[in-house]
């Protein structure tokens, strides 16, 4: 029966183009159940705190229960001194502008307080407000209609509000423009076909020059999410891509007319003389490099190059020896060995330095010996020239879990390269960068680190800023473009910058297996036996099938909950996010299993994921208004009305409110590339033969040195032999950034 409802919208649950599911509270209708109310339909943009009269009728989803269906929105009250306050509160939170400031705007201007803000802002200021916080609000809300804007053209193009997001993120405003004048120069947010989709609704020919061009860029940017790499190397594998059967197997020519090779050739050549393709001969043959890209490897060279040259004393600077280095090493209860005290000396010695090294190599007593004798070095040289002051180290490491990591292993404070650099989202613009003050900074677990990020970090610092790299080389590489730690090593190795490899092994292999079977797995070779050493510590349970594979580890699980009383340490590692052995399926059937507790006030449905107090969560992007970035594993230890959701990291505790909260998703089990940079006192892997398209010898061997304790694999035998047979292809490329050194 059709009924008329008046709600405020509390929660999204889920929100795109077209359609809505978001729960609300009745402000009318005291005889309807009014907890845990969930309404559905095509009524889009809603926020929270809107509230509406709705036409519909209850209906009954087996799997969710009663929800209401919407069919029509009679009236959508955003005027409302309630509203306007919750709406300013949310986009308050991505500047911090705090919920008192906006109370005290709300209780003076009511309902006018957003145009308040915008067009009086003397007014707000005269409430004692800083001038920084109105200049933010007002920013935060040409923003907001900015971004209703581009939402809103897009969504007339067919486009989806995923890619209109990304549209927003990249270019702002200004795609509306580009996307009427040539679709295809939109290639940095979309894909190929996506931009077809505006093409097509700007009514733009198929066989336009830049269809075809876009066409060749498509194909090299998806060459190059492959590979990792920030270019094409055409003497490998790579010359058919710019070929007319690459692209049109690529379906870029679909629905097209024919076209020719001459056309294509071209084009190809088109491309070329824009300066959007770039062919440097000079340092490489047969390399096909996009213009932002070769920028950014010539970019850093440059200020590699600069800064290697600079001294940062003229006088008493010297050239420390094994001999003098250990003048400096004042702990005489620790000892070095010859490799360690190499180490030290390359980083005391060059202005930039890597030390690489595998799981029990010393490379935190390496840390710790750089720190003492870097610090006793400089104050020794301050004093003899008269400054003042200590010397300024910093640590620091591409996450917040692997900062607290190497905190905890040093006892030193350590921070996010991108706190340190103070970026926080969005465009970088380098000249807004943190002018970092240091006079040695130490980064822990490089190989996550990828070429722009060095790159703004190289921009940032002083000219007597010493950068010590250190990282596990045999690691995966890094998620982003580029593999800046290959590089800088083959740049050591040229003896253009420091470098020193730790290779003596000191965690004791017959005490635990761990290490040994990773280097076995490292080591291991066709037509050689895969030496895999059981006991304490590393474990195999033989299981082929998939269902065997799962219900051993959640036999498993119940075993450690018995004997621990939680899952606390452990963590379960796999290649995939999909399937029943990927990291979705086993999250949901390991909440389901222990962690179902079945009180409402306690679990929270968000975005198609339920959400439990105890649950385990990764946090998915980087959110610098929170300070808590891509990777980290926390807890649930609070759910509230809001909604709201506490996870406690360990460091801090962070609290979630509303759409911050899509932000999370369950973490019984994470990808072993999100795993980086942590370690855990148990891990878990289940493999089956379904994985191996993505297993490979680097990513065993970081799945099993992510165990402090114990490794327990479940699967087959043959998967783990095939596993590491099977050599990484990424990272594995051309160092232009050595060739352009070099030159």
């Amino acid at each position: 029966m059709k009924q008329e409802l008046r709600v405020e919208v509390k929660s999204i649950n889920y929100q795109d183009e077209s359609f809505v599911i978001f729960r609300f509270a009745l402000r009318n209708h005291i005889d309807t159940p009014t907890t845990n109310l969930v309404a559905f339909g095509s009524i889009c943009p809603l926020f929270r705190g809107d509230i509406l009269t709705v036409q519909g009728e209850w209906v009954d989803k087996k799997k969710y229960g009663l929800q209401f269906r919407v069919d029509c929105v009679q009236k959508k009250d955003i005027a409302r001194v309630e509203a306007v306050q919750k709406f300013l509160v949310n986009i308050g939170r991505k500047g911090r502008v705090g919920k008192r400031t906006i109370e005290k705007i709300v209780d003076v201007f009511k309902e006018g307080a957003i145009e308040a803000i915008q067009k009086r802002p003397e007014d707000v200021m005269a409430l004692k407000i800083s001038e920084r916080k109105v200049h933010t609000l007002q920013q935060l809300l040409l923003e907001n209609r900015e971004s209703k804007e581009v939402f809103d053209y897009f969504k007339k193009t067919g486009l989806s509000a995923d890619a209109a997001t990304r549209l927003y993120t990249i270019y702002e405003v200004k795609a509306i423009n580009r996307a009427k004048h040539n679709p295809y120069s939109l290639y940095d947010a979309l894909s190929f076909e996506e931009m077809d989709i505006i093409a097509e609704h700007n009514r733009k020919p198929y066989n336009s020059p830049e269809r075809l061009q876009a066409a060749i860029m498509h194909a090299l940017i998806q060459r190059m999410n492959y590979t990792g790499e920030l270019y094409i190397d055409m003497d490998k594998d790579d010359r058919y891509i710019l070929t007319w059967d690459y692209l049109k197997k690529k379906g870029a020519f679909r629905n097209s007319p024919e076209i020719t090779r001459e056309e294509l050739t071209n084009n190809i050549y088109a491309l070329g003389v824009s300066g959007n393709l770039l062919m440097p001969e000079r340092y490489s043959k047969d390399v096909i490099l996009i213009k932002k890209y070769w920028q950014l490897i010539e970019d850093t060279a440059e200020r590699m190059n600069n800064h290697i040259k600079r001294l940062e004393y003229t006088n008493g600077y010297e050239i420390l020896n094994e001999i003098l280095v250990e003048k400096y090493l004042k702990d005489k209860t620790i000892t070095y060995n010859e490799e360690q005290l190499m180490a030290i000396k390359s980083a005391l010695n060059h202005k930039i330095s890597v030390i690489t090294g595998g799981p029990g190599t010393g490379k935190t007593q390496t840390i710790r010996g750089i720190i003492e004798a870097f610090y006793n070095r400089h104050l020794q040289l301050r004093q003899e020239q008269g400054l003042v002051g200590k010397p300024n180290i910093q640590l620091c490491a591409p996450t917040g879990k692997a900062a607290q990591r190497i905190m905890d292993l040093t006892g030193k404070d350590a921070i996010t390269i991108h706190r340190l650099l103070g970026i926080r989202g969005g465009d970088v613009v380098l000249h807004e960068l943190e002018e970092v003050q240091a006079d040695l900074i130490i980064i822990d677990e490089a190989s996550m680190i990828d070429s722009q990020l060095f790159f703004y970090l190289i921009s940032a610092i002083k000219p007597y800023t010493h950068i010590v790299m250190i990282g596990d080389a045999d690691q995966l590489p890094s998620i982003g473009r580029g593999f800046i730690l290959r590089d800088l090593i083959g740049i050591g190795k040229g003896g253009l910058i420091g470098y020193a490899k730790l290779t003596r092994v000191y965690r004791q292999v017959d005490g635990n297996p761990i290490t040994e079977n990773a280097y076995s797995i490292l080591r291991h070779r066709e037509g050689q036996r895969l030496k895999i050493r059981q006991g304490s510590g590393f474990e195999v349970i033989e299981k082929k099938k998939q269902e065997e594979i799962r219900d051993a580890l959640l036999e498993e699980l119940g075993k450690h909950i018995q004997e621990k009383g939680s899952l606390d340490g452990l963590q379960i590692l796999t290649p995939l996010n999909k399937g029943a052995l990927g990291v979705e399926g086993l999250n949901i059937a390991i909440q389901d299993r222990f962690n179902n507790l079945g009180r409402m006030q306690n679990m929270i449905e968000f975005d198609e994921v339920t959400f439990r107090v105890n649950d385990r969560v990764m946090q998915t992007v980087n959110n610098y208004v929170l300070e808590v970035f891509n990777g980290e594993v926390g807890k649930i230890v609070e759910i509230k009305e809001g909604p709201k959701i506490e996870v406690d990291y360990g460091y801090k505790t962070v609290e979630y409110v509303g759409e911050d909260i899509k932000e999370l998703t369950l973490a019984y089990a994470i990808t072993v590339h999100k795993s980086q940079g942590s370690e855990f006192d148990k891990v878990i892997m289940p493999l089956d033969r379904g994985h191996q398209l993505m297993l490979d010898k680097r990513l065993l061997y970081t799945a099993i040195t992510r165990a402090k304790n114990e490794f327990l694999f479940i699967g087959s035998m043959e998967t783990l032999r095939d596993a590491a047979l099977k050599e990484t292809e990424k990272g594995t490329g051309r160092n232009l950034l050595k060739k352009v050194l070099e030159l």
